[in-house]
């Protein structure tokens, strides 16, 4: 039944909720839960000596609810200030027998006030919150509290997760555009550089060599105009094949699908999420050393930009 509902929506790991209650024996009590991003499941709770039996049940139904995060759990009891409060007869004695006896120890001749001793750690008691004893009835009752602050809890974090889904998304539509801009100058990296070799070729053959006009016509020690082209046909062949970035495009193109379809799952997806993301950045860093282009360079920078903007999100989804 607690678990109906929980996992609906993406959700960050940041929220708060808190949730108040009284009891039949006017024993009020405050419930907070605050949680932040963490890689795994770590809780810590404050409960009154009362609850602390409890302890188990409470973790396990924050576990139906969180899943992932550091979670904050606080259970504050208050007695009604005006009535069910008692004065620790035999601790107050104490306290003013040892307050005598340091007067006389230091020569201090000043009285001891009734309102310095009423003021003393657990003189005023409560004896409903200091019982220990918390019957079924009224712990039932505290259960259903706390299971409302974990649904105002799991409110809060699907809201915030709903942001970073959005976010997220035009992250994604910025590497999409990006990543079209890379494939439509392929075609021109090849030529650029062939345009580019040859210029180098020419002003070398133009400093070191005799003109060279016909395919059959030999100069000792050197080589034919069609060994020349040739030669700079396979230079070309192994540059395209050293350059080619093809298929690192086509795998950030499915990894950016599978993210797409991670963000309308209805599971927890942090962790998945994070490890999509490194593997866009190994693709993304892959086009970045083979690019011998400028303006593919750039592209790059952007897509880095982007693909870090992406793992800063993730480590706040559960």
């Amino acid at each position: 039944m607690a678990q109906e509902g929980c996992l609906n929506n993406m959700k960050s790991m940041t929220g708060f909720g808190e949730a108040k209650g009284k009891i039949a024996n006017k024993l009020k009590f405050r419930i907070e839960i605050r949680s932040v991003n963490n890689r795994f499941f770590n809780l810590k709770m404050a409960l009154p000596e009362a609850l602390n039996k409890h302890e188990g049940e409470i973790e396990k139904l924050i576990r139906e609810y969180i899943h992932r995060g550091s979670i904050n759990f606080s259970l504050r009891l208050d007695a009604e200030p005006d009535k069910h409060l008692s004065i620790n007869r035999q601790l107050i004695r104490n306290y003013y027998q040892e307050l005598k006896r340091i007067q006389t120890l230091l020569g201090l001749k000043r009285e001891i006030s009734f309102e310095s001793l009423i003021n003393l750690p657990c003189i005023l008691e409560m004896p409903d919150a200091k019982s220990g004893y918390l019957g079924n009835k009224e712990w039932n009752y505290i259960y259903n509290v706390i299971r409302t602050a974990l649904v105002n809890l799991s409110s809060m974090r699907e809201r915030e997760g709903n942001r970073l889904k959005k976010a997220l998304q035009k992250n994604l539509q910025k590497i999409f555009v990006i990543l079209n801009k890379i494939e439509k100058q392929i075609p021109y990296v090849r030529d650029n550089y062939e345009t580019s070799f040859r210029k180098k070729l020419k002003s070398i053959l133009d400093n070191n060599l005799p003109m060279i006009t016909k395919p059959s016509e030999k100069i000792s020690d050197k080589i034919s105009l069609f060994d020349l082209e040739r030669n700079l046909a396979f230079e070309i062949a192994t540059f395209s094949q050293r350059a080619d970035i093809n298929e690192e495009i086509q795998r950030l193109k499915s990894h950016l699908k599978e993210v797409s379809a991670t963000l309308d799952e209805n599971q927890e997806i942090g962790k998945k999420l994070d490890f999509i993301a490194q593997e866009m950045l190994r693709e993304i860093n892959t086009i970045g050393s083979k690019s011998n282009d400028t303006q593919i360079t750039y592209s790059v920078i952007l897509l880095k930009s982007e693909i870090e903007k992406i793992k800063e999100q993730v480590q706040n989804i559960e």
